[in-house]
């Protein structure tokens, strides 16, 4: 339950930000700034490393976040613009959204074996 409840407020965050990204930008491209399994995979550590510094009461989510950013060589530029680009397609952001929970289900899976 305690998991389901972060999953929730992480798919709420990104929604909000997605929608104040979409709000304020017109960026708009044809191809999105990230791959999409790139994307998956930067935002399943980011929610990795929010729920480390939930339960660890940490701050060092923002070091963590530039971390994840450094490690898939996009920058916080990139990642926001592919946020607007995702938001404006429900459909496929929908799709990663549903790769992200089936990589940190595997993810609780492994580390339960």
């Amino acid at each position: 339950m305690h998991n389901a409840a972060h999953m929730l407020r992480g798919l709420l965050l990104c929604l909000g930000l997605c929608g104040a990204l979409t709000a304020c930008s017109s960026f708009s491209p044809q191809e999105p700034p990230i791959a999409d399994t790139t994307f998956i995979d930067v935002l399943t550590e980011l929610h990795l490393a929010q729920v480390r510094a939930d339960i660890y009461d940490d701050s060092t989510v923002v070091a963590l976040r530039d971390s994840v950013f450094s490690h898939y060589d996009i920058s916080q530029t990139q990642f926001e613009r592919a946020l607007t680009y995702y938001s404006e397609r429900p459909s496929t952001y929908i799709s990663i959204h549903e790769a992200v929970q089936d990589s940190l289900e595997a993810g609780r899976k492994r580390l339960m074996q």
